[in-house]
């Protein structure tokens, strides 16, 4: 089976975006964003979702073994092309919020990445890998003129921007990929 193609994936985001703008998504992340911490299931639903309304027909498996990945969050199968997704929601009030990146959980975004990374060195590309985050609804960065301790152990300290920053280079240092391409999406809540 092939990976996901272009159109697949951009219709799948669409389709994702655009539940969680719609009154509904922003009645959700209003809730959520008001909480003390942060929980992804509901992500994995909202992404489920989504995709059984851009694609007719579509597998749909969430939290285990797909086509040799353990524990994923979320594969996708549509007309034959696959798809594998790990998954961060990160509502950047959260104090936990920047370790979602790299913190000493096993559950942060490096180790997500490497699952997916090695899983796509061993040879096995015939699967779209993403790593998709959410982020919001508050601010990415620090303030004009702040500066972050831009450490792994300073890491309660600095904003999700520079959270973000060492993430890269801690891919960089343990994959030696240089080129990553990154795109991150926030969640806005409509302010009435």
């Amino acid at each position: 089976m092939p990976p996901f193609i272009h159109s697949q994936w951009s219709s799948f985001l669409q389709a994702l975006l655009s539940e969680l703008n719609s009154n509904y998504g922003q009645q959700i992340i209003s809730c959520f964003s008001r909480l003390p911490y942060f929980f992804e299931d509901w992500l994995k639903g909202e992404c489920a979702s989504a995709a059984s309304f851009a694609f007719t027909g579509s597998q749909i498996f969430i939290n285990e073994m797909f086509h040799g990945i353990r524990k994923l969050e979320l594969g996708l199968e549509v007309n034959g092309n696959l798809c594998a997704l790990e998954l961060k929601h990160i509502p950047t009030g959260s104090r936990d919020a920047k370790s979602r990146f790299l913190g000493p959980k096993g559950s942060n975004a490096v180790q997500d990445f490497l699952k997916l990374h090695e899983f796509s060195k061993s040879g096995r590309d015939h699967i779209l890998s993403k790593l998709l985050f959410l982020y919001g609804p508050t601010e990415l960065t620090h303030d004009r003129g702040a500066s972050c301790q831009t450490s792994i152990q300073g890491l309660g300290r600095i904003c999700l921007q520079c959270a973000r920053t060492l993430f890269i280079q801690e891919i960089v240092h343990r994959t030696s990929i240089q080129n990553v391409n990154w795109r991150c999406h926030k969640l806005q809540v409509n302010q009435v």
